[in-house]
């Protein structure tokens, strides 16, 4: 599979040449990436998401969920809005002409939710540790 095609896949614009080879240099170089690779895409078991929102069980802490609402390759929008159930103080962000990777597509827009969600949940964090 080409580059081109592997980032036509999970982005919606390609990234330049340099920045998509420095996204798999390591695995094609080195011999370890690509045996953690392996290991790692073997391992992946069949209901991912499922398994995440179990282990997750339970967590209250805020939550970011900053979602491509095109993506239906790799984590369609539903994943999302199950995990945004399962913790009662998430916040799902939908981001827009983007893809899988968000940081490629939306670099600017997902730096801003980011910073929202820092500076929203560091003004609650007092409120929170008072009713602790």
């Amino acid at each position: 599979m080409s580059q081109r095609l592997l980032f036509k896949l999970v982005t919606k614009r390609l990234p330049e040449r340099r920045v998509m080879a420095s996204y798999l240099a390591p695995f094609l170089t080195d011999a370890r990436v690509r045996r953690d690779a392996r290991k790692l895409l073997v391992g992946i078991p069949a209901a991912p998401m499922r398994e995440v929102e179990a282990r997750l069980a339970g967590f209250a802490g805020p939550v970011l969920l900053a979602w491509a609402p095109e993506d239906r390759l790799v984590f369609p929008i539903r994943h999302a809005r199950r995990l945004r159930e399962r913790f009662p103080d998430a916040r799902l962000r939908e981001v827009p002409d983007s893809s899988t990777l968000i940081p490629e597509d939306q670099p600017g827009r997902l730096a801003e939710l980011i910073a929202a969600f820092l500076r929203e949940t560091a003004a609650a964090a007092p409120e929170t540790a008072r009713h602790a």
